[in-house]
């Protein structure tokens, strides 16, 4: 597989939709995929919405358009915002180790 790589300055408040191949690989009102083109109609269609609520209302359309949407391959849907955040080097290193623990039930993220 050929894979490409861009970076992105992002604003605080920007959202960047990430998503895999069982998602533009949904079969539209025609029945044929719907491809990038379609998801990106798609999701900007929901640009009024909160980002809590943008995912649940494509999954929706999503499953509208046909029934099989979703369940013939793996789908991923990922939205990020970004914020002023900034993680220290130690946290980032850290962070396999506590999720690790969190996994084992050893670990409550509010403990921080």
């Amino acid at each position: 597989a050929d894979y490409t790589e861009q970076a992105i300055r992002m604003q605080p408040g920007d959202l960047l939709f990430c998503f895999t191949d069982g998602l533009d690989e949904c079969l539209g009102p025609d029945g044929e995929p719907l491809g990038r083109e379609g998801i990106y109609r798609m999701v900007s269609a929901l640009e009024g919405l909160a980002p809590d609520q943008m995912i649940p209302a494509l999954v929706a359309q999503l499953l509208a358009l046909a029934p099989t949407n979703l369940f013939d391959d793996d789908a991923t849907i990922l939205l990020l915002r970004a914020n002023q955040a900034s993680v220290s080097v130690a946290d980032n290193l850290l962070a396999p180790f506590r999720y690790v623990r969190w996994l084992l039930g050893l670990w409550n993220f509010d403990q921080r």
